[in-house]
């Protein structure tokens, strides 16, 4: 498959105020959202949606706080975001989705999971975790703390040159990524990782998450140095309907080293919900 070299940057107001920068890939009829993690935007798709089959209507939106979105002074929990995107869903005329979420994409994920089961059809959770409640976050968390605009593109390359293990996919650009992440704020690399440090699965330890019943795909690498393969396989093992694959060589960016496999692995496991 030949990659689509260029996407169209689109915008949607949503009830609320908020402008959402998005991209869509042309053609499709089977809807897939793609949420993007923390500090990312719709980029860090660029490379899945290059290779995505043609039979998905897919959409890539930039969350608030990111990319060419509204960066408000507050909002940034994962059950704000959710909220966001059902809405960017509805807008867009999605009643109903498969969803893909990579690292704090996947938190949201599950928060709309959660909240409005019926909204989605599948999920597949790239880099993910029980809670990023973790020690390698609450440490990068202080940095951002002492930040001030504008941030600089050293701090941003720091921070995003430190989730790869591989070079990245020739579809993609590391010094792109870094432009992107060089639009948030200040306020927001601070906000939206606290939002996300705070984030806990309703009522998780009394088994909240084993009744999400949602099929979902856990997708990541054994190298991953946010989520580390053992909160991988513990947040498959809670979810009753989920099975897990692990690239042995892959970091916590599997989505930027092999995008070409990430949507193989998308589209096949959700060509099993489809009945493709």
């Amino acid at each position: 498959m030949s990659p689509i070299t260029s996407y169209k940057r689109r915008y949607i107001s949503l009830p609320d105020g908020k402008t959402l920068e998005y991209v869509r890939r042309p053609g499709g009829t089977e809807p897939l959202i793609l949420i993007h993690g923390y500090a990312d935007s719709w980029y860090s798709f660029k490379g899945v949606l290059d290779y995505l089959p043609s039979r998905f209507a897919a959409f890539a939106p930039s969350l608030p706080g990111h990319g060419g979105s509204s960066k408000p002074e507050g909002g940034y929990s994962i059950d704000g975001y959710a909220s966001d995107i059902l809405a960017f869903m509805t807008a867009m005329g999605v009643p109903k989705a498969a969803i893909v979420g990579h690292s704090m994409g996947t938190f949201i994920a599950q928060s709309i999971a959660l909240t409005a089961p019926d909204r989605v059809s599948r999920m597949v959770l790239i880099a993910t975790a029980p809670t990023a409640d973790n020690a390698v976050l609450r440490s990068f968390h202080r940095e951002t703390q002492g930040l001030s605009d504008p941030v600089g593109q050293d701090f941003a390359r720091s921070f995003q040159s430190g989730t790869c293990v591989n070079p990245i996919d020739s579809t993609m650009s590391m010094e792109d990524i870094v432009r992107e992440s060089s639009l948030l704020p200040a306020h927001v690399w601070s906000a939206a990782l606290q939002g996300l440090i705070d984030y806990r699965p309703a009522d998780f330890d009394s088994s909240a998450l084993y009744t999400l019943r949602t099929p979902t795909l856990v997708l990541g690498g054994c190298l991953d140095e946010i989520f580390d393969e053992s909160a991988q396989r513990k947040l498959a093992s809670a979810l009753p309907n989920a099975e897990i694959w692990l690239d042995l060589n892959s970091g916590h960016s599997i989505n930027w080293e092999s995008p070409e496999r990430t949507a193989s692995q998308v589209a096949q496991f959700l060509a099993v919900g489809s009945g493709t």
